[in-house]
């Protein structure tokens, strides 16, 4: 096991356990979306948004990151919403696009992942982490299951 570790040979289910991703792929084009039906989550004491999964664009890749859509609704009721992705083995989030209903989905210019615990007021990325999306450090078992685990921590809109 030390020379594994020494020469960066490490079998697959060793590297999940050390927390090295599958490499990406391509990220698939936005999902559509709807404000009906949201999984809310707390947008915490900075933000006037409503913040929501919209359970049907939920996905998981063959590269193990779990692809979404969170919509955001205003308080006067502008709807928007953020095409994202997290990869549980590395505890990161990566924005791949924004909607708009003036400009439709518009995509990030080179999307970086970034660490799940330092991403902006809200943290969404990470309560949906915790709340279901991932269990432990691998992304659930299936679409399904993080529906059921996300509705026992979030209530439907």
């Amino acid at each position: 096991m030390t020379l594994a570790v020494a020469t960066g040979t490490l079998p697959a289910h060793a590297q999940q356990l050390f927390g090295e991703p599958q490499p990406e792929l391509a990220a698939p084009a936005p999902p559509k979306f709807t404000a009906n039906n949201l999984l809310l989550l707390d947008g915490g004491n900075f933000s006037s948004l409503q913040l929501g999964v919209d359970p049907t664009t939920l996905s998981l890749g063959r590269d193990g990151i779990v692809r979404y859509v969170l919509v955001t609704v205003s308080s006067n009721g502008n709807v928007s919403g953020l095409y994202e992705g997290i990869r549980c083995t590395t505890a990161e989030n990566k924005l791949y696009a924004r909607f708009n209903a003036s400009a439709g989905w518009v995509s990030v210019e080179d999307p970086q992942w970034r660490s799940l615990y330092e991403s902006g007021p809200s943290k969404h990325g990470l309560k949906l982490a915790r709340a279901g999306i991932c269990a432990g450090a691998s992304a659930n078992t299936s679409v399904e299951q993080m529906i059921k685990e996300l509705r026992g921590e979030a209530k439907l809109l």
